[in-house]
């Protein structure tokens, strides 16, 4: 990636909501533009910079249901609290560091239930080599029995977002390969701003609001960063054969246990 010192809060999740008013802390750069043109394809919620809009964002949130408190450089499903009362949210914000907000960001937004992981990505690493995917992810159990990323199932093609488009893809699948272009597409709201890895999650389950009322779906913010070796083996792949075009691969992490890899797959990292 390629960004200046005060734009490092843009590959984080801080850049997918809006801030809580015109008079909202906000690092140098940050960009209204943005949030506005994904508020369709992302969770509600708001981005915060300081723990006195974080609490003020809580207290609007919480009056609709239990949220989730997110520091934005966790990855797999850490640093985040599900939070049900205002108290909850305090003694979150105590434990932070004030640089740590200042600088990239606090997240306080809708929680989903029963949610699912299609993911879908372009992510380039030269000028000439750019694979495009879509798929599935799972989750396990790490060693503190939290459930965090367990690794992914994606099917990639040789080229970018039209290529994707042209394949076979399910229709829940196509929704979200939609609305993460839609986000990626939006990053030009901050121009000079070059990610050679974009990665989205795009996660479908059931709001608070769902309740009573039937399934209400929404969908969750994409996030310019991800998890490395599904990619990695596809463009080595594609460098290789230049015939090759698709090609299906599978990522699996596991933790406390000793397992051989499935099949022809091999094992890249153990301790």
């Amino acid at each position: 990636m390629i960004f200046t010192a005060a734009l490092f809060f843009v590959k984080t999740k801080s850049i997918g909501h809006p801030l809580i008013g015109d008079d909202a802390e906000r690092p140098d750069g940050w960009s209204i533009t943005f949030a506005e043109r994904v508020r369709d394809v992302v969770l509600r919620g708001y981005s915060a910079f300081c723990a006195r809009d974080a609490r003020e964002a809580a207290v609007r949130m919480l009056r609709r249901g239990e949220v989730r408190v997110k520091q934005p450089l966790a990855t797999g499903g850490r640093g985040q609290s599900l939070v049900t009362a205002i108290d909850e949210v305090d003694a979150l914000l105590e434990k932070l560091p004030e640089n740590e907000i200042a600088n990239y960001g606090v997240v306080i937004e809708r929680n989903l239930r029963h949610v699912t992981y299609p993911k879908v990505s372009v992510t380039s690493r030269s000028m000439t080599s750019t694979v495009g995917y879509f798929g599935t992810q799972q989750r396990t159990m790490n060693a503190n029995w939290q459930s965090v990323y367990g690794g992914s199932n994606l099917l990639c093609v040789r080229g970018g977002w039209e290529m994707v488009g042209r394949l076979a893809i399910p229709d829940g699948l196509r929704l979200a390969v939609t609305q993460a272009r839609t986000y990626d597409e939006a990053t030009s709201a901050y121009p000079g701003f070059v990610a050679s890895r974009r990665n989205y999650d795009v996660g479908e389950g059931i709001d608070v609001e769902g309740d009573g009322r039937g399934r209400e779906y929404w969908k969750l913010h994409g996030v310019l960063a991800g998890r490395a070796v599904p990619r990695v083996i596809a463009l080595t792949a594609f460098k290789k054969d230049p015939s090759l075009h698709v090609i299906d691969v599978s990522h699996i992490e596991e933790f406390g246990q000793n397992r051989r890899a499935p099949g022809r797959g091999n094992r890249h990292f153990r301790r």
